[in-house]
């Protein structure tokens, strides 16, 4: 019995952290992927955005959720969806109630370059329209990001990821995202982050900031809790979330 005992201490005291990187809460993308014949669930418990425009406030939460795969050496297959959705649209005393499941998408995900300060990753896939009449587009489009992150210590990063997403003939967003996050120990990560999305159709821009943490209890278990505001009235006002990730 003995000779476990040292092993099981190693793995007690290594950083919880370097098990598994999620890619909840921040909209950043990690640069590393999960190994071949590893799997990962992450949950948003909610996903909430607040928004008003003009006279009109639209409330809507989200059942988000991803699964990733490890398939084959660096490289991860992604299936995500909006699950269930309800939306709230307020205009005056008026009130309309809106709920069913939402869109999908499903992408490959390897990384690019893995230095000892700088890593790179790039993802690519595609829009699936699987949702309800009320949240679908009726048609399929596509999706993809580009990361680098510096890792400037053990504990402290930062990164710039690019995404794109195609999700209409007529609605293509292209988003920039800053981020920044802190390890203060083997369970206790924060992060910050600003998003700057322009639509390059109508010309809208879609801008906000903020930050959040997650906590791991024990290490290839993840909760989460993050808060983003708009930077201006054009830009969604807010979104928050509480998460819990799982890896396996």
């Amino acid at each position: 019995m003995t000779r476990w005992i040292a092993p099981l201490l190693c793995l007690l005291a290594a950083p919880l952290w370097a098990t598994t990187e999620f890619e909840r809460p921040g909209l950043n993308m990690p640069t590393t992927t999960l190994d071949a014949g590893r799997f990962a669930w992450e949950q948003g418990l909610p996903d909430v955005q607040v928004d008003t425009v003009r006279d009109m406030k639209t409330s809507t939460a989200y059942l988000n959720s991803l699964l990733r795969a490890g398939i084959w050496r660096q490289v991860e297959l992604q299936l995500a969806t909006e699950g269930y959705i309800y939306q709230r649209i307020e205009r005056g005393s008026a009130e309309n109630i809106l709920d069913g499941n939402g869109n999908s998408s499903m992408a490959l995900k390897t990384p690019l370059y893995q230095g000892k300060v700088f890593h790179s990753a790039l993802l690519a896939g595609l829009l699936l329209d699987t949702g309800n009449t009320y949240f679908r587009n009726d048609q399929t489009g596509g999706l993809a990001a580009l990361s680098g992150d510096w890792r400037l210590d053990d504990r402290h990063r930062v990164s710039v990821t690019l995404r794109y997403r195609n999700i209409s003939a007529d609605e293509t967003w292209l988003t920039v995202i800053p981020h920044w996050q802190a390890q203060l120990d083997d369970q206790l990560m924060i992060f910050l982050e600003a998003v700057y999305s322009h639509e390059q159709d109508s010309g809208r821009d879609d801008n906000r900031g903020g930050g959040g943490l997650a906590f791991r209890p024990w290490p290839d278990t993840q909760l989460d809790f993050y808060y983003r505001g708009g930077f201006d009235d054009e830009s969604t006002d807010h979104e928050t979330g509480l998460g819990l990730s799982v890896a396996f």
